[in-house]
């Protein structure tokens, strides 16, 4: 027969288990509603257009801005994954794998935002590369313009090949 104290000690672990179930519950639920809006907001994000420069620059910020926001959700990932270690103890097995697998759940939901994010940063980078690489190739080629037109005197065509060298002696004399 079981003694009054050791049925307090088990009724106290009982209601443990149940205030552990229900931390877990809770922040399995706040973290699975995160990891939701941040796939919601990178999806988002990845419809925003980058066809010109400003619209890159506001893209490449959002996207920056997510980036900045990892810490916060590794931070609930690992609140949610603590409280499903709590669940260990004195949970069935049934319990334990169900935990487990929301776990793994939350973990691919993690990989699958920060790995997007990751691929449109990379992708966004590459676009403002070339970005500026087309503006630099732009200004040279204004430049060249510039030069061509303003020396298009000294440029003639001729139609026989003895008014150009007449035409290169000349400009070659000068």
């Amino acid at each position: 027969m079981l003694t009054r104290a050791a049925l307090q000690d088990i009724v106290k672990k009982a209601q443990q288990h149940v205030q552990d179930h229900k931390e877990y519950q809770q922040q399995y639920s706040r973290c699975l509603k995160e990891m939701q809006n941040a796939k919601t907001k990178l999806d988002r994000i990845a419809r925003l257009s980058s066809g010109n420069r400003d619209d890159l620059a506001k893209k490449s910020a959002a996207v920056k801005d997510m980036l900045g926001q990892r810490a916060g959700l590794t931070n609930l990932a690992n609140t949610c994954v603590q409280a499903g270690e709590a669940l260990q103890s004195g949970s069935s097995p049934a319990v334990c794998d169900l935990a487990q697998s929301q776990i793994q759940q939350l973990q691919q939901m993690y990989d699958e935002i920060f790995d997007g994010l990751s691929a449109l940063d990379r992708s966004l980078q590459s676009m403002a590369f070339l970005w500026n690489e087309y503006q630099d190739a732009l200004k040279r080629m204004r430049t060249f313009l510039d030069y061509i037109a303003n020396h298009s005197e000294m440029i003639r065509l001729e139609p026989s090949l003895e008014k150009k060298r007449a035409s290169a002696r000349q400009a070659h004399s000068r």
